[in-house]
């Protein structure tokens, strides 16, 4: 393996970078920063917005270089000198009209992001007040949900209900046509977005002059599939899907035992320093 190679590591948050507590253990704060001594970029890479990414994105982000790509792929914001880029793709009217309706039919609208807000119309669903704690962030309700998505910018919309009722769901959008790619963020959750996380990191590989072959990708959920088949390295966590952990190269621990720094310190950085 050779990991001399390695010149960027995309890292998804929950389920990955994040233990089961929602947050950043100390010994994956300091492994990250001996990847970025090492000359090699980090991209956090995650289906939260904004809003929901910045409380947990703040410890370990060096705003000085690092990139963050949000809304599982359509949106990508990098920092160079202090400075913020994004970058935004947009879903169709045409996706965003069917799959409110899904959503409608089967009783739970579903959240669409606008402006780093996860907004629906008000009902009974009880699936939301753990996807709220698990994000440290509030819904927004509005008034009329298919108006307000046909009438606003949206990368990403999420279904979330519960599991049974998900499923239904899922065989309506494939016979709906849905073009924007969507995939399972957790039992309860698909993210729909305009760009997923494989093609941005595509985009942003172009822009740094970076290969698929020097690109380690690491994740647990299904969501990440295409991503962790795309990397040079793809890591599964050990708590990963059992679909990803079949996809991935190598395996490494859990996300409640720091699997990221392990792969770090024993995969990535300890070929890279044989290989200087």
């Amino acid at each position: 393996m050779k990991n001399s190679l390695y010149k960027a590591v995309a890292v998804d948050l929950d389920g990955t970078l994040l233990n089961s507590r929602h947050n950043v253990d100390r010994e994956s704060l300091d492994a990250l920063n001996r990847l970025r001594r090492a000359g090699i970029e980090v991209i956090a890479i995650t289906g939260r917005t904004l809003y929901e990414a910045a409380h947990v994105v703040k410890p370990f982000l060096d705003i000085t270089r690092d990139t963050i790509v949000l809304q599982a792929g359509s949106l990508i914001i990098q920092y160079r000198e202090r400075k913020m880029t994004t970058d935004l793709m947009l879903m169709s009217d045409s996706d965003k009209e069917k799959l409110v309706s899904i959503g409608k039919k089967h009783g739970f609208p579903p959240l669409v992001c606008v402006d780093n807000e996860m907004c629906t119309e008000k009902h009974d669903n009880p699936a939301y007040p753990p996807y709220e704690s698990m994000m440290s962030h509030n819904i927004v309700f509005v008034d009329d949900l298919m108006d307000f998505a046909l009438s606003n910018p949206v990368g990403k919309i999420a279904m979330v209900c519960e599991n049974h009722i998900l499923r239904e769901m899922e065989k309506d959008m494939k016979k709906a046509g849905i073009e924007s790619a969507w995939g399972w963020s957790y039992a309860e959750g698909i993210d729909v977005c305009a760009r997923n996380k494989k093609r941005a990191l595509m985009d942003l590989l172009e822009r740094m002059n970076i290969t698929r072959e020097e690109l380690v990708t690491v994740g647990d959920s299904n969501n990440d599939l295409e991503m962790i088949q795309f990397g040079g390295l793809g890591v599964a966590m050990a708590n990963s899907t059992r679909e990803l952990i079949d996809a991935a190269d190598y395996v490494t621990l859990d996300n409640d035992h720091n699997g990221v720094a392990h792969l770090i310190d024993h995969v990535i950085l300890s070929d890279y320093t044989k290989g200087k």
